[in-house]
């Protein structure tokens, strides 16, 4: 785990708690260990627990390295079976700092994999870029359409507006037959004389004029024309047909089973197994230690 300028690495082996933490670039070898100076924060902690704890701090002094020995939390005199703790503790947490790098060099494997398959799957986003660009261009000829269209219902209903005043006006003269009384004859005709002025005044040539001038300068088949111009320029297929040669090109299959055989080769679980059996005698004169 590392986490501001700290890490720490901790196992549990053969009934004990193992663990050494560090900050800042302490150098660690099987029997040695070098620190900063006293001032610049750096320090190592190494623990190891089954009945007791025992616990190491060092750090830099005046006078080279300061050891700070406890046992169960008992500050002790740092002699010759510390040292041997300490020497000892430093070739297992080793091994397993060891072990991490091949994890991390497996897990490194892994990540090309998924790098690979993200690099084509990108490839194939681009594919689906081009057809929306293309499909966006469609859409906006549809939508130049619409509008031209829209402004055609518009002549549409004035249209039918009008139609619906002169029907009136037919059902009125035809209503006016069957009158018998100059009264209501009268009436029919005024009604039918308002009618006629409505349809005069909604001046519907003049509305379907304007609409036509506004068709004629909106000029849809410009419009067409010109994303038309766009959808061939960009040339959708030509751009597909280039992606899939990059993908083919790139082998995915080929670069993950490359990756996979070099995966086997590496045989993780091989080399830390041989470093845990070459740790079995420390952990054991480990134990025999601490009791």
């Amino acid at each position: 785990m590392r986490r501001s300028g700290e890490w720490t690495l901790q196992r549990h082996v053969d009934g004990i708690r193992v663990c050494m933490r560090n900050r800042g670039n302490v150098e660690i070898g099987s029997h040695q260990v070098a620190t900063g100076s006293a001032d610049d924060g750096r320090w190592l902690v190494l623990e190891s627990q089954a009945e007791r704890l025992h616990r190491l701090v060092v750090t830099s002094g005046s006078g080279g390295l300061e050891y700070d020995w406890s046992i169960d939390g008992r500050s002790e005199v740092f002699g010759a079976r510390a040292r041997e703790w300490r020497d000892l503790m430093l070739t297992v947490m080793n091994g397993y700092l060891e072990v991490q790098d091949v994890l991390a060099e497996e897990g490194s494997l892994h990540r090309q994999i998924g790098a690979h398959h993200r690099h084509v799957s990108g490839l194939h986003r681009q594919i689906g870029a081009h057809r929306r660009h293309v499909s966006g261009l469609q859409r906006q000829i549809g939508a130049h359409h619409r509008h031209v269209s829209g402004l055609q219902r518009q002549i549409g209903a004035h249209h039918r507006r009008v139609g619906g005043l002169q029907r009136q006006v037919a059902s009125m003269r035809a209503s006016m037959r069957k009158v018998e009384e100059p009264t209501e004859e009268y009436a029919i005709e005024g009604r039918i004389r308002g009618i006629e002025i409505q349809i005069e005044e909604y001046d519907i040539e003049d509305k379907i004029r304007e609409i036509e001038i506004q068709i004629e300068d909106y000029d849809l088949e410009r419009k067409i024309r010109e994303i038309e111009i766009q959808i061939e320029d960009h040339d959708l297929e030509r751009k597909i047909r280039e992606v899939e040669t990059q993908i083919q090109d790139y082998d995915l299959e080929g670069k993950i089973a490359e990756t996979e055989s070099r995966i086997e080769e590496f045989d993780a679980d091989r080399r830390i197994e041989e470093i845990e059996r070459l740790l079995e005698d420390d952990i054991a004169a480990l134990r025999r230690i601490i009791g």
